[in-house]
């Protein structure tokens, strides 16, 4: 395409009365996303030949890629004005299929389909992207069929490596990534651009988990300038980049994309993840984020029914009133990057709880006023198992609590060792992530010591580029005070369905089972529970987002402390730009400053007593 470019100026200096050449050129800009500059060498073929109404078509295409729905509407009125070259029809049809008028789209790739001397395999060609944009499959990979059948048996112009590619792109988006390859792979063959197909078939092996294939193909292109200026080649490079787990590449890659290219918002929202996920650099090799909140924390049913169990109180007018923390944290979080070694993260953090609880290592309710000084490292290892990824987070964590109300019960120097684990899609059918954590330590105030152990598993079965997946996992959780007899252990098991509608709302829905256990001595008590549940997350735009969840949890024998927890969350993002060296230069990076407000309630609609409903504050704030 660059190559195009060049020759298609200079041949304008030969002839710059050459509407031909000027409309190849505005093509060839068009295809590399510069619509401002395709539009600007449109303009300056009007009046120059007879071929007005195919310079308004291509600006029609141009300024709807821009959003300007005013201007290409225009341009259509003028295209269509003296013209019925079914062309010009199928220009039109893809700008307002660029404006989402579907509907106006579909009449006139008809008009161009009835002509007789349409172009039916490219007609084709647009009605299939039209139905991959309303998501009717089947139709889509329909007209393609059709109109390679009609140039087979010569009903239809010759099918050109053009063609190909187009054909290749619309099974991709229609999700049918084997047959895409097996096109790209014909197009190549029969002449098309060797570029456009080796960023075809690295997204294609991308989207079936074959990342290394993917990195081998594109790095076989090279790290040109020319290939440093492709938008189609950063966004490919920048998944690969990302599926690796090497962040810092990645958030270039998508980083100088969208410099090339504004306004696509999944492209800018993977920016801001990426920047988040790794923080503002502050040298080549060290970057940090800080997070500050405020989140209140309610107990889980079962630790009330086991708590009313083990004090053997059977009138619900006595049962201990429902009770809540507010949590304030600070953390500032940071990233290390040493040549040859994995990515080595952490953070220095600051924690105060504040409020009522029951205490695990006796059987008391009581206030508390808690603070956590905490110290946290470890490392991010990725495992490469074919083209599967496992991403290991193993670190330790040194925790200082001293509490200003229930010292005795609180004070205490404990030291955690942990493993996050999480991996790519296997066989593009399950991913599984998981933890295991290890805490311990001594009581400052008397002679007593815990251990504490939790882990979880989860897996999400569904293809990666699919709208719904099977979601479930199992945890537990034991934590014990010894010499005393104390102990609580706890499981949960989950079962749901998550479904993406569009690019924007998720939706989720699952039961989860609740078991706990807890000895006092030589007492002992059980409890159960059912808790249905849904989470739904929304993004609007660049700027909003909106997550609502809520659970109700239901006790199995034992009813008094069943209750509903709701929770709403809005978030807002500012962008703030920093500059990050990715070992080739400086590029502008888009950082997201974050701030959420939410309320979170917890109801107990059986409970006697007061105190039964409390609504409390969530805020939160990411700072760059």
């Amino acid at each position: 395409m660059r190559q195009a470019e060049s020759e298609y100026r200079a041949a304008l200096k030969i002839a710059p009365n050459d509407v031909t050449t000027r409309l190849a050129l505005a093509d060839t800009l068009y295809r590399l996303h510069r619509y401002g500059e395709s539009i600007d060498v449109l303009k300056s073929a009007i009046g120059l030949s007879q071929q007005d109404s195919f310079v308004y078509a291509q600006m029609a295409r141009a300024y709807a890629q821009l959003h300007q729905r005013d201007e290409a509407l225009k341009a259509i009125a003028a295209a269509e004005k003296h013209s019925t070259d079914p062309r010009i029809f199928i220009a039109t049809g893809e700008a307002l299929l660029t404006l989402g008028d579907h509907q106006a789209a579909m009449d006139h790739y008809a008009r161009a389909l009835e002509s007789s001397d349409a172009d039916r395999v490219q007609t084709r060609l647009a009605l299939a992207r039209l139905f991959a944009h309303e998501g009717r499959r089947d139709e889509a990979q329909q007209q393609i069929a059709l109109g390679f059948a009609e140039a087979r048996v010569g009903e239809a112009n010759p099918i050109t490596p053009q063609n190909l590619l187009e054909a290749a792109d619309v099974l991709m988006s229609i999700e049918q990534f084997d047959l895409a390859k097996k096109y790209f792979e014909r197009a190549l063959a029969e002449g098309a651009d060797q570029e456009a197909v080796s960023i075809g078939l690295a997204n294609a092996y991308l989207a079936l988990g074959e990342t290394q294939s993917a990195g081998q193909l594109l790095r076989s292109m090279g790290n040109t300038p020319e290939s440093s200026e492709n938008y189609e080649y950063l966004i490919a490079l920048g998944n690969v980049y990302r599926q690796q787990q090497d962040t810092v590449q990645a958030l270039a890659a998508f980083a100088r994309a969208n410099r090339l290219v504004a306004g696509n918002e999944s492209t800018e929202r993977t920016e801001l993840d990426l920047a988040a996920q790794e923080g503002r650099q502050i040298t080549n090799n060290f970057s940090v984020q800080s997070q500050v909140s405020l989140n209140p924390i309610f107990e889980d049913i079962n630790i009330y029914t086991v708590d009313a169990k083990l004090l053997g109180i059977t009138d619900p007018a006595l049962l201990p009133t429902p009770r809540s923390t507010i949590e304030t944290r600070a953390d500032a979080r940071y990233r290390i990057h040493l040549n040859g070694w994995p990515a080595i993260t952490g953070l220095v953090g600051e924690r105060n709880a504040r409020g009522r609880i029951s205490f695990p290592s006796r059987l008391l309710i009581q206030d508390r006023n808690t603070y956590d000084t905490i110290f946290n490292v470890g490392i991010n290892p990725v495992l490469h198992v074919g083209n599967n990824t496992i991403a290991f987070t193993p670190g330790i964590q040194y925790t200082i609590r001293r509490d200003t109300i229930s010292a005795l019960d609180m004070n205490q120097n404990l030291f955690r060792q942990f493993l996050y684990m999480y991996t790519s899609s296997f066989g593009n059918w399950v991913s599984v992530s998981g933890s295991a954590v290890r805490e311990a330590g001594p009581f400052t105030e008397r002679d007593l010591n815990s251990r504490d152990l939790a882990g979880h598993l989860n897996f999400l079965v569904g293809r990666p580029w699919g709208k719904t997946a099977l979601i479930t996992g199992y945890s537990a959780r034991d934590v014990l005070f010894r010499p005393l007899v104390r102990e609580y252990f706890t499981t949960s098991t989950y079962l749901g369905v998550q479904r993406r509608f569009g690019q924007n709302l998720r939706a989720s829905i699952f039961a989860e089972y609740l078991r706990s256990w807890r000895v006092e001595d030589n007492r002992f008590a059980i409890a159960q529970a059912m808790r249905p549940a849904f989470d739904l997350e929304y993004t609007a735009g660049k700027h909003w987002s909106v997550q609502a969840s809520g659970a109700w949890s239901k006790g199995v024998g034992f009813h008094a402390y069943d209750n509903v927890n709701n929770q709403f969350l809005v978030s807002y993002v500012r962008a703030v730009q920093r500059p990050l060296n990715d070992g080739l230069g400086d590029v502008p990076v888009t950082y997201p400053l974050r701030f959420s407000f939410g309320l979170q309630q917890q109801t107990f609609y059986n409970f006697t007593g007061g105190n039964s409903t409390k609504v409390l504050p969530i805020v939160r704030l990411t700072l760059f």
